[in-house]
């Protein structure tokens, strides 16, 4: 009876219930257990983050175990004499540089191949409205010409030819038919357009509409990276509290070996507890090198969204805000006056209206006005008495061109217009139903997630109190091991669901902040 009544008061000494129920994920309570002096801190590299540093996210090697901050490791503290999870790889203990979510998204707007193209193409775009603005300015045209050539002229009419030289009207006195002589020309034109009608002012219009499209395009492709580096962000915190639990479940799972050493050796359970208690922490160590494992991989991953692939980034300490929910009409209205593939269409629309601009204008008559500055003559010796055959010559005039027939190109061109006008009309009826649907989706994803994240919390609730009660009975020797593990493992997997819920309902935020078209991290 004294060995029984000793291993009692040992195993309630261990079984010291906790303060607080669970809280929301990333809340600590670092206060160690009566009598009971706590290991080191783990701590995670050392970074420069401006701020706190994160902690208890690596157990290095030959290292006691960090003190749960709640939950079953409060229920069933580790003894001094546990043994510590086992170490992270040494590349998990590389200096990261620690980003707030804000910080990450600009990061990413920086260094994202994809985000540097996409800027690219709009620059390239930007040049084609000064191309299409060079037809209002002078269009200057130098000419500098050398013709050997005969001067057998005659009263045939014909038209120009291209690289036939224009000869006189007469042949001089005393020049033979086959004698060909030295001609040159040098000169200066110029042609400034006065009016057409729109074409050039349409042409413009044109181009900066692409541009305006473009720019579109550009935002919703920032908007669609910024919610990939989210998701990763928040997919790291995820990660390290699945950690955080993990370690937890390792050292209750010791505790409950030593408590089931402890009753075989008062002669209370038999072997086979102390066995199964022992197949425990193999299982723990099992899950707790999985969640180290996925943590880094999602920090691999997260280096990878922000666009430095080879870095190490930490994201910094979650703090559990959570922006409340817009009401549906102001969601709806907000998308379909932010979400950019609308603001593609519209942009779209105004370039088919210029495009309509210049291609009427192809119809009406256009005005030019045209000066040049030339001399001309022959390089020849001549008599004293010949007059000079280089002369000087200035000309200033406007030209009027009147299109008359074009072979119905110019009403097809229209027609195509039109057509393409109701094209984009449909689509931007269709981009707009299909917005509001994801908003109502996205909206109806983040009231459910919200739903979820209490219940989960009341589920760790729950289980936290039927471990503490099962623990309590254990001790007295009126459960079995397998109730207790049970218990263990419906705790733990309260606790990861209670993770899982709380991240979901910030992707769920994220996600109807992307259907909203809004750039601004939740």
């Amino acid at each position: 009876m004294l060995a029984k009544s000793l291993l009692l008061a040992y195993s309630l000494s261990l079984l010291a219930p906790p303060a607080s129920p669970q809280g929301a994920p990333g809340s600590e309570d670092t206060t160690p257990p009566p009598e009971q002096t706590p290991p080191p801190e783990q701590t995670s590299p050392d970074v420069d983050d401006g701020g706190d540093p994160l902690e208890g996210l690596a157990t290095p090697p030959h290292e006691e175990p960090k003190p749960p901050p709640s939950g079953a490791a409060d229920v069933l503290p580790p003894p001094a004499s546990a043994t510590p999870p086992p170490g992270e790889d040494d590349d998990a203990a590389s200096p990261a540089k620690v980003l707030s979510l804000q910080e990450a998204v600009e990061f990413a707007k920086v260094n994202r191949p994809r985000l540097r193209a996409v800027g690219h193409d709009v620059d390239a775009l930007r040049t084609t409205v000064d191309q299409a603005r060079a037809d209002y300015y002078p269009q200057i045209d130098g000419s500098v010409q050398y013709v050997r050539a005969t001067e057998n002229g005659n009263t045939v009419s014909f038209h120009s030819v291209r690289g036939l030289s224009r000869v006189g009207g007469s042949r001089r006195a005393g020049v033979r038919g086959w004698d060909s002589f030295n001609n040159f020309l040098v000169g200066v034109a110029l042609q400034q357009r006065i009016y057409d009608f729109g074409r050039t002012k349409g042409a413009v219009a044109q181009r900066k509409a692409e541009v305006l499209a473009a720019e579109s395009a550009r935002i919703a492709a920032e908007q669609q990276v910024e919610f990939e580096v989210t998701q990763a962000y928040y997919d790291v915190q995820a990660a390290r509290m699945t950690v955080e639990v993990a370690e937890e479940v390792y050292a209750t799972t010791q505790s409950i070996f030593e408590l089931a050493k402890a009753s075989q050796g008062a002669g209370l359970k038999p072997v086979s507890e102390s066995s199964r208690a022992r197949a425990n922490i193999a299982t723990a160590e099992v899950r707790l090198l999985r969640a180290r494992g996925a943590l880094e991989a999602a920090r691999a991953r997260f280096a990878g969204t922000i666009g430095d692939a080879q870095g190490h980034y930490e994201p910094a300490k979650f703090t559990g805000e959570v922006s409340p929910l817009p009401t549906e009409k102001d969601a709806s209205a907000a998308a379909l006056s932010q979400r950019p593939e609308l603001a593609v269409l519209q942009a779209r629309r105004a370039g088919l209206d210029a495009t309509m601009l210049a291609v009427k204008g192809q119809q009406r008559p256009r005005f030019d006005a045209m000066a040049g500055v030339h001399s001309r003559g022959q390089i020849m010796p001549r008599p004293a008495n010949e007059g000079s055959f280089q002369d000087f010559n200035v000309g200033v005039g406007v030209v009027m061109s009147i299109p008359i027939f074009q072979g119905f190109r110019v009403r097809k061109q229209k027609q195509e217009v039109e057509a393409r006008m109701a094209s984009v009309a449909d689509a931007q009826d269709e981009v707009s139903q299909a917005v509001i649907v994801e908003v109502r989706q996205a909206l109806a994803a983040a009231r459910a997630a919200d739903k979820a994240s209490v219940a989960a919390q009341a589920g760790v609730e729950a289980a936290e109190i039927a471990l503490t009660t099962l623990s309590a009975r254990y001790s007295e020797g009126l459960a079995r091991l397998v109730e207790l593990t049970d218990a263990q493992s419906t705790y733990v997997a309260a606790r990861l669901q209670r993770v899982d819920a709380e991240f979901d309902r910030l992707l769920a935020r994220a996600a109807l902040q992307l259907a909203m078209g809004e750039t601004a991290a939740p």
